[in-house]
């Protein structure tokens, strides 16, 4: 038997905290400071919110050379992705964003199907007890007539009024739109 050498870079991931499990005894101290030469500290998805579009054009991007087709992403999409708290990670997300381009027809991913490739879709609360500005150009229907529910406490009449709108008015968007009203 003869020894060979051999020059190679070990790049090792974990979600344990490894110097805790070396003070209670579950990994070996020794292989922990081998590994442990250059650690670098990846915050989770969900800490990084303002880089999930980014990461999302990426993948989108990284998918279309995979099919062989152009791909593209809404923006109401991405504004789904932005509110979901991805406990999977950027892994999630990316399986996210290939079911949701495998049942792209047009090769268009918008928000339904991301919806249909099993994220829910949130409302976020009101930071502060802030309102959101209903006016505000860059919120689409659905989302305005969601952004008036929320300030109204989900009393469709109030929100109707918020919206300049009747209530049947309102309730047709609801049902148009497809939005799930909450029961208080």
């Amino acid at each position: 038997m003869r020894t060979l050498r051999v020059d190679v870079r070990v790049i090792a991931a974990t979600n344990r905290d490894l110097e805790f499990e070396v003070e209670a005894g579950k990994f070996r101290e020794d292989l922990f400071y081998r590994l442990n030469v250059m650690p670098i500290m990846l915050p989770p998805l969900r800490e990084r919110v303002e880089d999930i579009p980014e990461i999302a054009r990426f993948l989108v991007d990284k998918v279309s050379k995979m099919q062989g087709r152009p791909l593209s992403i809404t923006d109401s999409a991405l504004r789904i992705l932005l509110h979901h708290g991805w406990p999977g990670n950027v892994r999630e997300l990316e399986n996210c964003v290939e079911r949701a381009a495998v049942m792209s027809e047009d090769g268009i991913i918008d928000r339904d199907l991301i919806l249909v490739s099993g994220v829910e879709e949130r409302v976020t609360p009101l930071r502060g007890g802030g309102t959101v500005d209903l006016d505000d150009p860059g919120l689409d229907e659905r989302e305005r007539v969601i952004a008036a529910l929320e300030q109204a406490g989900w009393v469709q009449a109030k929100a109707a009024r918020l919206l300049n709108m009747t209530p049947r008015q309102i309730a047709y968007r609801i049902q148009t739109l497809n939005i799930k009203v909450r029961q208080i």
